[in-house]
């Protein structure tokens, strides 16, 4: 059950961590990089459409490796 609750709190920090940055990633990458809007848009968008591929690919990964194994492999 400890387990349970460091990884619970370790997912909900990443989860603040980038909640927080990535606002500030938007203005940085528009003021300081000069990206246009719809770049920046289109970076973080895509980003977003990644993660979400990424943990469908993760959750069949753990389906046909096992959790241990997933969890091991990165």
């Amino acid at each position: 059950m400890a387990r349970a609750r460091v990884l619970v709190a370790g997912a909900a920090l990443i989860s603040l961590a980038n909640s927080v940055t990535v606002p500030f990633l938007a203005i940085y990458l528009r003021t300081t990089l000069e990206v246009s809007i719809s770049a920046v848009g289109l970076l973080l968008g895509c980003a977003v459409l990644f993660a979400i591929a990424g943990g469908f690919l993760a959750g069949a990964l753990s389906d046909a490796l096992g959790q241990y194994l997933a969890i091991n492999a990165g």
